[in-house]
């Protein structure tokens, strides 16, 4: 093999290189590039594509995003002449001149590549190729050997040339059998290769086999992590609701953990079983041992930004927690108590403003009171709180 030189570039040349980026194709979820969608069989994924085609063919908003009209390519591998046909009748009027399709094509690292390159040619306006499937275009029968390497490696191939060519290239994939992991993307059948090749991928989820609720989680290297909650309405999916990176870690926790550092905002600090912590918080509706696993999974998540800690000790008759800003109750002062305050609303997704008048209304005197107190707060009434003494029968080294 004759010998290649690297071609290289000084780190100040692409420092202020002036290329332009490609224009996103949906801004925000769909960027130009190699993408991928993993969904379960008979969900809904090809009626969803063909809308996307058609969306863009026609410049018309996906799901409230406006989209720049330009020609659209699908490979409609999986479907024939007279479905594709009742499915356009049901999803438009006037089907559009440039959405080209076609129901046949050749293999990856075969002549698939040669034939997008001529159709591009064709239609040099094209902005995105959808491929449904991407089993479609594999020879299973080729390669053998490291299937990893091999997931990669057809990947590859494609995502080079939708880089060649600054379009998008939108691979339709199906899912792996057996039980649903914490992850969506953990779904897709084949390796990890398949999602890391990809710059960017879609996993469609439905809440229910025969529900018309989904949850379309996107991924990449141009995008913010984020999902949309979709419906399907009738034949198409629109969205109800986007959540970004921080949205789907709020969406994660369970409310009820939200109103533990309200807790000890307002009273310095807990100290009791999970059943005593629960009816602290007025909360009636939710199993002890169902809110011991919530709180060891998802409590840490709100307290320890708030430089809050829990610790728990075993006993024969029950658990119990202490739950307590860190140093004591001593650097609890004011002002601290409204930063902590504001710094919880916007974990919740609630305003500044509301926080603020939180702190002021609710809980001014009691901060006035014993924020420059010496040990923790003791309080008259009976509230689950009490004076910390060294006879107490309590599991923690205060």
């Amino acid at each position: 093999m004759p010998f290649t030189e690297l071609e290289t570039m000084d780190a100040s040349d692409v420092y202020y290189d002036t290329t332009p980026e490609p224009p996103a194709l949906i801004s925000g979820i769909l960027p130009c590039g190699l993408t991928t969608l993993a969904g379960d069989s008979k969900i809904g994924k090809s009626w969803l594509i063909l809308w996307l085609c058609l969306q863009i063919a026609k410049g018309e908003p996906i799901w409230g995003i406006p989209v720049e009209k330009r020609t659209v390519i699908y490979l409609a591998l999986e479907d024939s002449r007279w479905r594709l046909k009742k499915r356009m009748h049901l999803l438009t009027e006037d089907p559009p001149d440039n959405l080209v399709i076609s129901f046949s094509c050749g293999m990856i690292g075969q002549e698939l590549e040669d034939q997008i390159r001529a159709e591009l040619k064709k239609y040099p306006n094209t902005a995105i190729i959808f491929i449904d499937t991407l089993q479609m275009i594999r020879d299973n029968a080729a390669g053998g050997g490291n299937a990893y390497a091999k997931d990669y490696k057809d990947l590859t191939s494609l995502k080079k040339l939708a880089d060649e060519k600054q379009i998008g290239i939108f691979l339709v994939h199906h899912t792996r059998k057996g039980p649903a992991s914490d992850n969506p993307f953990d779904d897709m059948s084949g390796t990890k290769a398949l999602q890391g090749a990809a710059d960017t991928n879609w996993s469609l989820r439905k809440d229910t086999r025969f529900g018309n609720m989904a949850t379309l989680s996107i991924t990449g290297r141009d995008v913010e992590e984020k999902q949309l909650r979709l419906k399907k309405n009738g034949v198409v999916w629109e969205c109800e609701e986007t959540l970004d990176s921080v949205g789907i870690w709020r969406s994660r926790i369970p409310e009820w953990i939200f109103k533990v550092p309200e807790l000890v905002l307002d009273r310095g600090h807990f100290i009791g079983t999970i059943s005593e912590l629960l009816e602290k918080l007025e909360i009636t509706d939710l199993k002890p041992n169902v809110a011991s696993k919530e709180l060891a999974e998802f409590a840490n998540d709100v307290l320890a930004p708030l430089d809050m800690e829990i610790i728990s000790h075993r006993y024969s008759y029950a658990r119990k927690y202490m739950i307590r800003i860190k140093n004591g109750y001593d650097a609890h002062d004011e002002n601290d108590a409204k930063k902590r305050r504001e710094k919880l609303a916007a974990m919740r997704g609630d305003t500044v403003s509301s926080a603020s008048e939180t702190a002021e209304n609710d809980s001014d005197a009691l901060l006035s009171e014993t924020a420059s107190s010496p040990s923790l707060p003791s309080l008259a009434e009976d509230k689950g709180f009490k004076e910390i003494g060294l006879d107490d029968d309590i599991p923690f080294d205060i």
